[in-house]
């Protein structure tokens, strides 16, 4: 997959003056270029679900089902998607900060010019998914699974990643100086390419079931 620089992350297309309006149950099948605020979706499964252009502030989408998902060009923040089933999701030029993603099921979900910031996403499942410049910066990552997805362009930055499990995971150039890794769950051929602290080397050895014991 070609994938673009890191630092050519492009923000989301969003107009700085937004018609207010409101989402909920009847759900619509697209919302397009509007300002939502205190929303619930709570519970709620629908077929097919278009968000662009728009921005969210508390929404609640906990347990939220959907089956085809298309975010683009969208600022989320202080949503709650717990649990949230939205397998095979496109997510494109869409910031979310502050969001709660507890449990949060994003299997084989696509990634492009995304930014995750201060979000708690513990235990979610990013398995199989493919990320094209995505930053994730300041989030809770505690066992969250990204086996076998594409992280080669991805960037972490202060986050925990403490438990997370990135067997199979695509990595090469990843950088993960800045983040705790207790209890990370790697194969020793995935390993290649990482960037990692000096300090970080004794606790990732050992993880892969290496003593370490100083000379006698």
């Amino acid at each position: 997959m070609k994938t673009r620089p890191r630092q050519g992350i492009q923000p989301p297309q969003v107009a700085r003056h937004l018609p207010a309006a409101q989402i909920g149950a009847p759900l619509q099948d697209e919302y397009n270029g509007v300002a939502i605020t205190d929303g619930l979706l709570e519970n709620l499964t629908a077929e097919s679900l278009i968000i662009d252009q728009a921005r969210l502030r508390r929404i609640n989408f906990m347990r939220m089902r959907v089956t085809r998902l298309r975010l683009s060009d969208l600022r989320m923040e202080g949503c709650d998607l717990t649990t949230v089933n939205w397998e095979q999701a496109h997510v494109r030029r869409v910031e979310m900060a502050g969001c709660r993603m507890w449990g949060a099921n994003l299997y084989k979900a696509m990634f492009d010019d995304v930014r995750f910031e201060e979000c708690n996403a513990e235990n979610a499942v990013f398995a199989g998914a493919s990320f094209n410049a995505v930053r994730f910066e300041g989030c809770n990552l505690t066992n969250v699974s990204f086996t076998e997805a594409n992280m080669a362009s991805v960037v972490f930055a202060r986050c925990d990643l403490n438990g997370a499990d990135l067997r199979g995971a695509t990595l090469a150039g990843v950088d993960l100086r800045t983040c705790t890794l207790d209890g990370l769950r790697i194969n020793a051929a995935d390993l290649k390419g990482v960037i990692i602290e000096p300090v970080q080397a004794v606790a990732i050895v050992q993880l892969l079931g290496i003593e370490v014991k100083a000379a006698e």
